[in-house]
């Protein structure tokens, strides 16, 4: 799931720490775009911020090398 902020602009990525994921990459294409960020961990969740121009955002989860998209 992702969310902007509103005062800073950052896009906030996050991704559920459920599993025992070695890694977890952000693939992202926002206008022209196209950005592959690691995601840090967290307790219970990776997280990815990252300032995106305005517009669509098409994302997909990396997890130990395999796709993951986002429901």
């Amino acid at each position: 799931m992702y969310s902007t902020d509103t005062i800073t602009g950052e896009t906030l990525f996050q991704f559920p720490a459920r599993r025992a994921a070695r890694s977890v990459v952000l693939e992202t294409m926002a206008g022209q775009k196209r950005l592959r960020v690691k995601m840090q961990r967290y307790a219970n969740e990776w997280i990815a911020r990252l300032t995106l121009p305005a517009g669509w955002c098409i994302y997909r989860f990396v997890v130990d090398g395999h796709v993951q998209w986002d429901r």
